[in-house]
């Protein structure tokens, strides 16, 4: 995934300040980052840099931030344009995903050059494809998230933002 550092000083502009909170930076480049006392070992960064997390100094006096990202939301756009749906018509298309069932459709190649959909048969929906391309990304994301708890411990809170956190079945998703 990617991520820049220049997303840092965001996370205290959006009132990320108390340890452990993280800021989940949904755009092309969906970004989590959170801010820990700065008391890792060695071990944990080495974990952290083996599950794509960075580990660096905070511009809070005395904290790290951890980052990591993922080009979900990329993907997510791939996808709207190949359905011929702009952001006006993003509405529509949640509505209809929060009312579909789990989709059968599989999304793979996140973060790659392609998205690839599988198992588009008769009868899915937009919304059921929108669903699991919504599902998918924020698979992604929640993994970086899960190894970040593993590796640290427990969050205190999330704060989501970013142009994505407009899209109501993403933050159903999330």
């Amino acid at each position: 995934g990617i991520a820049s550092p220049a997303c840092l000083p965001d996370v205290v502009g959006v009132g990320a300040t108390g340890e452990g909170d993280e800021v989940d930076s949904c755009g092309s480049a969906e970004a989590i980052v959170r801010t820990i006392p700065a008391y890792l070992k060695d071990e944990q960064v080495s974990a952290l840099a083996n599950a794509g997390i960075t580990a660096d100094w905070s511009i809070q006096p005395g904290r790290w931030s951890l980052l990591a990202g993922t080009e979900g939301g990329l993907a997510m756009q791939r996808v709207l344009h190949a359905m011929g749906v702009d952001l006006d018509g993003l509405t529509a298309l949640d509505a209809a995903a929060l009312d579909s069932p789990q989709s059968r459709v599989r999304v793979e190649g996140i973060g790659t050059d392609a998205v690839h959909l599988r198992n588009i048969g008769d009868g899915v929906t937009p919304g059921e494809l929108w669903r699991a391309v919504v599902e998918a990304t924020t698979e992604e994301v929640t993994k970086l998230h899960n190894s970040m708890t593993d590796i640290v411990g427990q969050h205190q809170e999330i704060i989501v933002t970013g142009g994505w956190s407009h899209s109501a079945a993403l933050m159903a998703a999330k």
